[in-house]
């Protein structure tokens, strides 16, 4: 089942790849892609790779820090591993909305930079923060009170649908400042400024949370040591985020 998985995704991927390559050689948009006029620009590619490594390894810090924190539940029992997996899918779904926002924000930040038009930058800034802290202020209401009914979709074990209730009740107070940070980062790295921008999440999600939540987990005999450790984290990032942002530093970088 593995495999078969693997194959339908890939092969998914080179399918939509194929087909888009066809739109764009037709005459039904208004982009043509000539494929005998492509080659390789060593200058772009040298801009690409330095911009992206930094881009890739703060996803690749994520997904490190995730393992860790994995890891650390698998300690307390298959139980609550499944719950912090359960839990986490609850996580990606309300963060879709912010990543989205930051996504938008970050060509928002190129385009006005350029422009010479900073101050909209932080006009842009200040008004998604307002709308996702509504939104997150709605999400997390919900999580914190009915998250626990989630759980019904992927078990019928009381015992692991009682802690992903638990742990959504930690994480519901984290979805702002983690808005906060993830919209702050996002706008830095418009500016070009993506070794910062790593450096926060690398900082904070690596150095600080993976050890704070063995700590506390070890200390308070618990899972709720590593459910804690996530919500001081995100409160973390957030500050560190807006405080790196208003800094203004990455308005200088040059690319």
């Amino acid at each position: 089942p593995g495999l078969d998985f693997l194959v339908a995704f890939f092969g998914a991927q080179y399918a939509a790849a194929i087909y888009c390559l066809f739109i764009l050689r037709g005459t039904s948009t208004s982009v043509e892609i000539q494929l005998k006029g492509l080659k390789f620009d060593f200058t772009i590619v040298k801009s690409i790779f330095k911009l992206g490594v930094p881009a890739s390894l703060q996803l690749i810090a994520i997904s490190l820090a995730s393992m860790g924190l994995a890891a650390n539940a698998n300690l307390f029992g298959v139980k609550v591993l499944t719950t912090y997996i359960i839990g986490l899918r609850v996580d990606l779904l309300i963060s879709m909305s912010i990543f989205a926002v930051g996504t938008a924000l970050e060509i928002i930040s190129g385009q006005n930079l350029g422009a010479g038009k900073p101050d909209r930058i932080f006009a842009y800034h200040k008004s998604a923060m307002k709308q996702l802290g509504i939104l997150m202020l709605i999400l997390g209401t919900i999580s914190f009170f009915a998250g626990r009914y989630v759980a019904l979709i992927f078990t019928d074990d009381v015992e692991i649908i009682r802690e992903v209730g638990n742990y959504l009740k930690f994480v519901a107070f984290s979805y702002l400042p983690l808005s906060v940070g993830i919209i702050s980062i996002r706008t830095i790295s418009g500016a070009g400024d993506y070794k910062r921008s790593f450096a926060i999440a690398a900082s904070v999600i690596l150095l600080f949370q993976i050890p704070t939540a063995y700590g506390l987990s070890l200390l308070f005999d618990h899972q709720n040591g590593i459910w804690t450790a996530m919500l001081l984290t995100t409160i973390l990032f957030g500050i560190v985020g807006y405080m790196q942002l208003h800094g203004k530093k990455w308005m200088h970088v040059n690319i």
